[in-house]
C-alpha cells in the first residue's frame, strides 16, 4: 500500500512537472509563432532589396550612374564606397539573429539647381535596390567658365557632397 501510493504520487508528480514544461514550451512556440508573423513581412522586404545577407555594391553604383543620366545632371556622379563595417547604431536595435552593418558612400553631384538633389535622393529612395540614411549632405555655389564662340562666359551651378550609409542585415551563423 504505502509504498505503492509514494510511488504513484512521484509518477504524478513528474507528469505534472512534464505538463508544466510542455505548457512553457508551447507558450514560447506561440510568442516565436507570433514574432515570425509580426517581423515575416518586413523580412521578406528587406530581402526582396537585397539587405539580407548580401550587399549588392554594384546595383547601388549602376543605379546611382543611372539616375545621374535620367535626371540629366551636369556631369555624371562621382562616389567613393568604404568598406562594410558594423554599424554603430545611436539607438538601442532589438534583439536578433542579424548583425546591422553600414558601407559608406560619399557622392559628388554636379546640380543645376537645388531641386536635382531632391530629386535624386526621392528616385534613390523608390528605386534603388537597397535601404540607406543620408546623415550630411553639404551644397556648394560654384562658377565654371566656358568660352563660346570667342567669348568668356560664366555659368554658375552647384556642387553637393552627400554622405550616405547602405544598410545590410547578416546572419550571425553567416560570414559576411
Amino acid at each position: 500500500g504505502i509504498h505503492y501510493r509514494d510511488t504513484v504520487q512521484q509518477q504524478i508528480g513528474q507528469i505534472q512537472n512534464q505538463l508544466v514544461s510542455i505548457r512553457n514550451k508551447k507558450a514560447s512556440y506561440a510568442q516565436e509563432l507570433d514574432r515570425v508573423k509580426t517581423y515575416k513581412p518586413m523580412y521578406e522586404t528587406f530581402e526582396a532589396k537585397g539587405v539580407i545577407n548580401q550587399e549588392p555594391r554594384i546595383k547601388w553604383l549602376e543605379t546611382i550612374d543611372r539616375f545621374g543620366q535620367e535626371l540629366k545632371l551636369p556631369h555624371p556622379v562621382r562616389y567613393k564606397l568604404d568598406v562594410r563595417k558594423p554599424f554603430d547604431a545611436p539607438f538601442t536595435l532589438p534583439r536578433s539573429d542579424f548583425i546591422l552593418h553600414a558601407s559608406t558612400m560619399t557622392l559628388n553631384i554636379s546640380l543645376l539647381h537645388e531641386g536635382d538633389l531632391f530629386d535624386f535622393f526621392t528616385t534613390l529612395e523608390q528605386r534603388a535596390h537597397g535601404l540607406f540614411s543620408l546623415p550630411t549632405c553639404t551644397l556648394r555655389r560654384t562658377e565654371t567658365r566656358y568660352n563660346l564662340q570667342g567669348k568668356d562666359e560664366w555659368t554658375t551651378s552647384l556642387e553637393a557632397e552627400c554622405v550616405l550609409n547602405w544598410f545590410t542585415l547578416w546572419n550571425k551563423e553567416v560570414k559576411p
